[in-house]
C-alpha cells in the first residue's frame, strides 16, 4: 500500500537501517569475543527459541486483530473491517 498516510519516516532512511544493522553486527561479535559475554548470549538465544516456539504451537492461536491489523486487511479504506 504505497499510498496510505504513515505518520512517521525515518529521516535516515535506508542508510540509517544499514548503519544500525552494522553497529548491532559489530555489537553481537564484539559480546562474542569474551566468554562471559559469550555465555550470556546462548542463554538469551535459547531463551528467544522457546518463546518462539511457544508461539508457533501455542500463542498464535489465540490471537484476534488489533486495530493496525483491521487497517491492513481493509487495505486502508475506513469503515472496512
Amino acid at each position: 500500500m504505497p499510498n496510505i498516510v504513515r505518520p512517521y519516516r525515518s529521516p535516515l532512511g535506508i542508510l540509517g537501517a544499514s548503519v544500525t544493522i552494522a553497529i548491532a553486527l559489530l555489537t553481537l561479535y564484539m559480546q562474542f569475543q569474551d566468554e562471559n559475554y559469550k555465555k550470556a548470549v546462548y542463554a538469551v538465544a535459547i531463551f528467544y527459541l522457546l518463546g518462539i516456539l511457544y508461539f508457533a504451537l501455542y500463542g498464535r492461536n489465540q490471537l484476534i486483530l488489533s486495530p493496525e491489523e483491521e487497517f491492513a486487511m481493509s487495505k486502508g479504506e475506513k469503515g472496512h473491517a
